[in-house]
């Protein structure tokens, strides 16, 4: 068991000799604690055995135990447990022994040393059968064949003849001291049994026996050696990585003998290996320190010449390690691989490129253990029943030691590390990434960057709650500033996280890394997560709408599928671009080995042609459905489908179908800010849900002058709209639509009161008159022309004439469907009221007022309705911000190959990544795609961020001074913050707009929504507030009242008088009813049908009064023509009946006495209860 704790075969033998059951699993577990503690501790038996058996536990305990174990599992567990602590005892045990039998010399310091440089000696054969065991301080020295197929000469002219330095025939000793020393001693030793004790001769080698070390091979000079006894002190070239020196061995019959002894020191203490040219007279090669990532330059003077390069690996020469040389770019292939022997180094032989080109190799090495868990991913437990298995846990093997100053320890993880070597010739230049020493500014600033995404993403989480928690609001008005800072934050973090990025961009993305997988599966499986739920959600929605709407023959063209997720495409396009790209080239270099670089573990992917086709389909479906989003919105425009209307009340302009067939809500803004000005008066931020379905309505007009039709650009007049051809046959004929109207009146509503009523032929449009004047249109006959210059200012901003065809439901009273106005009163529809008006309508005649901006189609609300956002002025956003991020993603997915790509074309492509993002801020500021100012900065914010990004990692690859690191950082987050802060705020005016209007009453929603509500037309008077009650007509007589109450403006002076019934005793008695609002009972006819050449006295007629009862009413005009050629006094008798004298005289009482109050100008309400 000697010197089986120093050395890990000797400790791999020991235990699976002991334990045949569970040996190879304790082998695995001793070979994976780190070399250099055992060395630490070979000299406190307890330390070590402490030490050991923790190790051991930690590895075999990986998983956690089980909570009740059997009694064979409890069993075999104490048999290993003792058989571990066997093995270990007998290890340590074993340091104890003073000397070898047959040894002449007492135990002192001197053999102490020997005997622990022992363990890690080189074992040397001379050609006379001789056995020389030869160490270094603290360190290890082996036997190795040299690692090129011919001789090389030595590193320095001058060599003594008998060297064949490096060659594959050669013998070589090869040494490698304690890291750190600056100088070393050699002590060489016959081993045990092969010099007779009692005649060793003069040194100890035996009788005629001398053996002599060369320190400088340039010369014949040789210091002898005294056996066991240190050599005296050599020193290292500080430049140089190796040491050539000589052994020269003089054997009994006179025979000299050279062996080429190699001490080797890395250049940087803390890397685990180096590389330098075999041969200093065609090249050399040197640590680049400046680097960030280890790095070594070998310069070359001639081009186009084989130049041998040699990596020395100390680790690798205690065995149990992997060091391979893959070729960066090209093949990929492997050029040089160590697999677990004990070999101190490998030899390449590469041809010097010509000057201006780079050859690049990367230098890997891993511990057998990581090799073999990356290979099979577990290790299986040999023990028997416990099925037990674990991972690979080795703890990376560090080698410490102090900085020049001697101030602070550098640890460099070795299991896994990788070195880069370049080679090139001549006076090319090679970029650095050099380090920065601003690493902890970087890092509190992403540290700060991960703060303000976290507090925005906490503000949008409210305003979407506000939507979700069925608050009126919008959350377009945020979708701008999301898209520009969620596309910015996915640039920066898989940018920073891509193999290659630099260092600071690497720590600045550092602390929101968990957002980015860094797999690609993942990530597209993430993707896929994100559009499966945005898919869910739609679905959820149109269950809903179709429970609410029963049978809902007609779907909102927001519902249609395909709209919510395009709407949802440009927050995943990026990252699934990026993920598509790496997966394409990962399969590319695998499968077919032509482009770019890949690291060792992934060179071998299970299914190369799987991750090429799933990444060739999702990029080919984003650029393919942007493409064609853009193709089909283009052809919308030429074909003058789709026009840009300015929106009635508002600041900016919107989208609208030539022929639109649907509803909204009239727009409700969220009103001028006192922080942020008009941001909030613009389309965005108007609420304006579908409401309806109507009969359809097509748009008459030109565009305005100055534009083309085709053009985007292109503000069309609000008007003239008229009903689309086949309309009027669909309002008859549309058989589905009557089965599903619910039977609540009869009868057709027609224009009544006591003393006329409007016959049928009246209330319909005559066949035959002049298209001007159909219903619906906005340009009517004469008459209606004179009706509408009276009208008052409400009236001028809703000149479109719809007629519903399928009410949604509404829940939200707040919001407006349509207003009816006469010169004297002005009505508002409440979304609510829709579903009864048309109830009681079975054949379709009720219209009312709306404005374009609550006209909407399938083409501007339906599938393609993310490229008309009332947020945006160009339809083209959408499609060229997919294709801007697809191309950001391909950029990203591509970096580690393009990084290293010198040509034409990867120059070409980094200057375009700068440009191209840099050139778009500027387009968004000069054509403004959105709507606002502050939207368009944060796109442009984003733009320049995204430019500056590619910008500073070319310039820090390529070796640029890190003195700009803190300006470029500064930069950086102030244009990130920018797009972060609108989203802030955005949704934080979101959320307080939705709360704010949630607690309106009707009429603060009514001056809110409708422009100029309750102002007269010629002066600023305002009008009175009051309510309508709708009066329909059932078969020629006054029907019972609709239970609906519709808000409305008068320029009349409502009162309101009540008559109780029964009498009380003093008699009926009319009651003034004081601090409500009145109740108008209107007949639904003069409501809702528009005016023409018939209609246009009764419309225009201001009425004196109303009376009402429980079964109807009347309205009572001062003209005896419009009550049926009597006097209103008659009109009311007429009304009343003769049973109820005393009612009839109070009515007319009330309505005298409050006309003499209040002049001509009085509308008084008789209200008989009872």
């Amino acid at each position: 068991l000697k010197g089986a704790l120093l050395s890990q075969p000797s400790l791999a033998r020991t235990a699976r000799g002991f334990l045949p059951a569970a040996g190879e699993e304790v082998a695995k577990a001793m070979m994976q604690w780190p070399s250099s503690a055992r060395r630490r501790h070979s000299a406190d038996p307890s330390r070590g055995w402490s030490l050991i058996h923790e190790h051991v536990q930690d590895v075999l305990d990986d998983e956690p135990a089980q909570q009740v174990q059997s009694g064979p599992s409890r069993l075999v567990n104490v048999l290993l447990s003792i058989c571990v602590a066997a093995v270990a005892v007998g290890c340590l045990g074993t340091l104890g022994v003073a000397h070898l039998p047959g040894q002449k010399r007492s135990e002192g310091p001197e053999l102490r040393r020997a005997k622990e440089a022992e363990t890690h000696s080189a074992v040397l054969t001379t050609r006379s059968g001789a056995k020389l065991s030869l160490g270094v301080d603290g360190g290890r020295c082996v036997v190795a064949q040299g690692p090129v197929r011919v001789s090389l000469g030595p590193p320095a002219s001058g060599v003594a003849t008998g060297f064949d330095l490096f060659a594959a025939a050669q013998q070589h000793i090869v040494c490698f001291p304690a890291v750190g020393r600056e100088e070393y001693q050699l002590l060489v030793a016959p081993m045990a049994g092969t010099v007779d004790a009692e005649d060793d001769g003069e040194f100890g080698f035996g009788r005629g026996v001398t053996v002599g070390l060369r320190p400088d091979v340039a010369t014949t000079a040789v210091w002898k050696l005294q056996a066991e006894v240190r050599s005296l002190g050599l020193k290292f070239d500080q430049e140089e990585p190796f040491r050539v020196l000589g052994l020269h061995i003089l054997a009994a019959d006179g025979v000299p003998e050279n062996v080429p002894l190699v001490v080797v020191r890395p250049r940087v203490p803390s890397w685990p290996l180096d590389v330098q040219s075999g041969n200093k007279s065609q090249g050399s090669c040197w640590p680049e320190l400046a680097n960030e990532a280890p790095l070594i330059i070998c310069r070359a003077k001639v081009s186009d010449e084989a130049l041998d390069l040699v990596a020395l690996c100390g680790l690798c020469a205690g065995g149990g390690w992997d060091l391979t040389v893959r070729e960066i770019g090209g093949s990929n292939r492997e050029v040089a691989s160590i697999h677990g022997a004990t070999k101190p180094w490998v030899a390449w032989d590469p041809t010097v490129p010509a000057e201006g080109v780079i050859k690049k190799w990367e230098i890997k090495l891993q511990s057998e253990a990581r090799a073999l868990f990356l290979a099979g991913g577990q290790i299986g437990n040999n023990l028997k029943g416990s099925g037990k298995t674990f991972a690979w846990q080795h703890a990376l093997a560090q080698r410490r030691l102090a900085d020049g100053d001697g101030d602070a320890d550098e640890a460099f993880e070795v299991d896994g590390a990788t070195i880069q070597v370049v080679l090139v010739a001549g006076a090319t230049q090679v970029p650095i990434n050099r380090k920065f020493e601003d690493r902890s500014f970087v890092e509190a600033a992403g540290r700060g960057l991960a703060d303000v995404v976290l507090v925005a993403m906490v503000v949008a989480v409210v305003g979407a709650a506000a939507m979700l928690g069925f608050l009126p609001s919008n959350l377009s008005a945020a979708l701008p500033s999301a898209s520009a800072s969620l596309g910015l934050l996915q640039f920066l973090l898989f940018f920073g996280s891509v193999e290659k990025a630099p260092v600071q961009l690497d720590v600045l993305q550092e602390p929101l890394a968990f957002l980015a997988p860094s797999d690609p599966m993942k990530c597209l499986l993430c993707v896929a997560v994100g559009c499966v739920a945005v898919t869910l959600a739609h679905g959820w929605s149109v269950l809903q709408h179709l429970a609410k709407n029963s049978k809902g023959v007609y779907m909102p063209h927001s519902l249609k599928f395909g709209s919510w997720e395009l709407r949802a495409l440009p927050f995943v396009a990026l990252p699934a671009a990026a993920a598509s790209t790496t997966l394409v080239r990962r399969g590319l270099i695998s499968y077919f080995c032509v482009v770019g670089e890949l690291a060792g573990d992934e060179a071998d992917l299970p299914n190369p042609l799987l991750d090429l086709a799933i990444g060739m389909v999702v990029l080919i479906g984003l650029l393919g459905t942007a493409i064609g989003v853009w193709i089909q919105v283009h052809g919308m425009f030429v074909d003058d489908l789709v026009l840009s209307v300015q929106l009635p009340g508002g600041e900016g302009t919107i989208f609208v179908d030539r022929i639109s067939d649907e509803l909204r809500a009239m727009p409700v803004g969220a009103g001028a800010s006192a922080v942020f000005g008009g941001w909030t008066t613009t389309p965005g931020w108007c609420i304006g849900p579908a409401l309806s379905s109507i009969f359809e309505l097509e748009y008459q007009g030109l565009p305005e002058r100055g534009h083309d039709h085709g053009s985007w650009e292109a503000v069309w007049p609000e008007g003239p709209w008229e009903p689309s051809r086949g309309a009027k046959r669909q309002s008859s004929t549309d058989s589905l639509e009557g089965a599903m109207r619910p039977s609540y009146s009869a009868g057709r509503l027609s224009m009544s009161n006591s003393g006329s009523r409007l016959s049928s032929s009246g209330s319909r449009l005559q066949e035959g008159m002049n298209r001007t004047s159909s219903v619906g249109s906005t340009a009517g006959d004469e008459a209606g022309g004179k009706f509408r210059d009276g009208l008052g200012p409400v009236a001028g901003n809703h000149k479109i004439t719809a007629q519903i065809r399928f009410p949604y439901k509404c829940s939200n009273q707040l919001v407006i469907a349509g207003v009816s106005c006469m010169p004297w009163i002005d009505v508002a529809f409440p979304g609510t009221s829709l579903r009864l008006l048309w109830a009681s309508d079975p054949e379709g005649e009720f219209k009312f007022s709306v404005h374009v901006g609550q006209l909407s189609g399938p083409l501007t609300s339906g599938r393609l309705g993310a490229c008309f956002e009332w947020g945006d002025r160009c339809p083209y956003r959408w499609p060229l911000d997919i294709l801007a991020k697809v191309l950001l993603g391909l950029y990203i997915g591509a970096w580690p190959y393009l990084a290293d790509d010198n040509s034409m074309w990867g120059f070409a492509l980094h200057v375009l990544a700068v440009i191209c993002p840099l050139v778009f801020a500027i387009l968004v500021l000069k054509y403004r795609p959105h709507s606002t100012l502050l939207d368009n900065l944060s796109l442009a914010a984003a733009c320049a961020a995204v430019s500056l990004t590619t910008a500073s990692a070319q310039y820090y690859y390529k070796g640029g001074h890190p003195a700009a690191t803190i300006g470029l950082t500064v930069t950086l987050m102030v244009l990130t913050a920018v797009p972060l802060f609108v989203l802030a705020a955005a949704s934080a005016l979101v959320a307080s707009f939705a709360l704010r209007f949630s607690r309106q009453d009707m009429q603060k929603a009514l001056v809110t929504t409708i422009p100029k509500w309750g102002r007269d037309k010629d002066s600023n008077r305002e009008r009175k507030a009051t309510n309508v009650k709708v009066l329909p007509i059932k078969d020629g007589k006054v029907a019972m009242a609709l239970p609906l109450e519709l808000p409305a403006s008068t320029s009349s002076i409502p009162m309101h008088v009540e008559i109780k019934l029964p009498a009380a005793p003093a008699g009926v008695k009319a009651t003034l009813v004081q601090g409500e609002k009145t109740i108008m009972p209107i007949p639904a006819d003069l409501l809702l049908l528009p005016p023409d050449h018939r209609t246009y006295e009764m419309k225009t007629q201001r009425p004196v009064g109303a009376v009402m009862t429980q079964q109807g009413g009347v309205l009572l005009y001062p003209a005896p023509e419009h009550n049926g050629g009597q006097h209103w006094r008659e009109a009311v008798r007429a009304f009343l009946g003769p049973k109820s004298p005393e009612v009839l005289k109070e009515a007319i009482a009330a309505i005298q006495e409050q006309g003499k109050r209040f002049g001509d100008l009085t509308f008084t309400t008789v209200d008989i209860k009872g």
